[in-house]
């Protein structure tokens, strides 16, 4: 008889290593009709995940419906009660997982005490792989138990960190991308004349003031000190080359006339580009 051919299976993971991340039982039930509310209340996690059928379970005044491909956590101690709706009696897999790194790993994760319910992705690949697992630990021995399904649990783990990362992290990962994005255009095209944090901002789609923010926000300079940055390089390399004049220069790199490429080579060096010239005292490294 196959694990899911049952009604009950459950197996106490023998605990040889104390390790960051520790499974402690893993089982399946298909429940009856009549089966009573379980309050649970364990020193550990607790993962569920919905196979068939539905259910309801309570959390800190949380309410909440569970039906298939759903999986719920519930934190330590957190007295919650569950049980399966009775005429569509829910069958699930169940963890219970203890470790230092559950609540760092989960801190990382939209998880909260009104948002503890997570869905599967498309192809159900969560429901795959602890099924998997459950098999697994049933056909392995003791001596292996542990770290085999210690396995399954990081890679749960992933899928919740990958599919379902804290709000903050998706907005600053985002955010960071699109620096990136429009930090190398303005290094393409930081030569055009007509460049401006207005013409940046309207071909991203953004406000001047938000662009400015984001830049601030993400690398410390405005949009204006980072293409100041890389004309500026630039006007050193040319500088260095000594066959092009100052006019030349600016043109080159974007500045519309070169006495405002002066006043800012200045600001940025402490001399002018006509005394670098001379004296080649400006290193390309600043």
């Amino acid at each position: 008889m196959g694990v899911f051919d049952r009604d009950v299976y459950y197996s106490y993971i023998s605990v040889r290593n104390d390790s960051a991340i520790t499974p402690l039982v893993v089982g399946y039930e298909r429940c009856r009709t009549n089966k009573a509310p379980i309050q649970s209340d364990k020193a550990c996690y607790i993962i569920h995940y919905v196979l068939s059928g539905q259910g309801t379970i309570r959390l800190e005044g949380h309410s909440c419906h569970v039906s298939a491909n759903n999986f719920f956590i519930l934190p330590p101690h957190s007295n919650a009660t569950y049980s399966p709706v009775k005429h569509d009696p829910w069958s699930y897999i169940w963890i219970e997982i203890s470790g230092t790194a559950m609540r760092t790993v989960l801190d990382g994760t939209t998880m909260r005490p009104d948002n503890f319910i997570f869905s599967d992705a498309e192809g159900h690949p969560v429901e795959k792989l602890l099924k998997e697992m459950v098999e697994a630990d049933n056909a392995a021995t003791e001596s292996a138990e542990g770290l085999l399904v210690t396995g399954y649990v990081y890679r749960l783990l992933a899928f919740l960190l990958q599919n379902h990362p804290k709000e903050q992290m998706q907005i600053s990962s985002k955010k960071e991308e699109t620096t990136k994005i429009i930090s190398r255009y303005l290094t393409i095209h930081y030569n055009d004349p007509a460049l401006s944090i207005q013409s940046v901002a309207e071909r991203f789609g953004f406000s001047p003031s938000y662009l400015t923010r984001l830049f601030k926000e993400q690398i410390g300079i405005t949009p204006i000190q980072f293409v100041d940055d890389v004309r500026m390089k630039k006007a050193i390399e040319l500088l260095n080359h000594r066959t092009l004049t100052i006019n030349q220069i600016a043109e080159a790199i974007g500045y519309s006339n070169q006495f405002y490429f002066a006043r800012r080579f200045k600001r940025y060096f402490g001399m002018p580009p006509t005394l670098y010239k001379q004296k080649n005292l400006v290193d390309l490294d600043q």
